[in-house]
């Protein structure tokens, strides 16, 4: 394999792979992680908190989903109509 080939290879290994998305959040897996990106406005007391949280990948995927919807009702506004 040449190394051009390698590198392409390798460089779509560490794409992130979906596998939850939903208007709140969607999860991804990354290398060694679940990553968790919300989609929600931040509430004004809180606007210096980053979007996205992380998850070990040794943890189910059910934890990963506990820590999205705890970050949601902590940090951001979810219209309630």
């Amino acid at each position: 394999m040449d190394n051009k080939k390698r590198t392409k290879k390798a460089r779509l290994a560490r794409v992130p792979k979906k596998i939850i998305d939903n208007e709140k959040y969607s999860i991804k897996i990354i290398p060694l992680n679940f990553r968790i990106d919300t989609k929600l406005p931040k509430k004004k007391k809180y606007r210096t908190i980053n979007r996205d949280f992380y998850c070990p990948i040794d943890q189910p995927l059910s934890s990963a989903i506990e820590i999205a919807e705890d970050a949601i009702k902590k940090y951001f506004i979810i219209n309630k109509e």
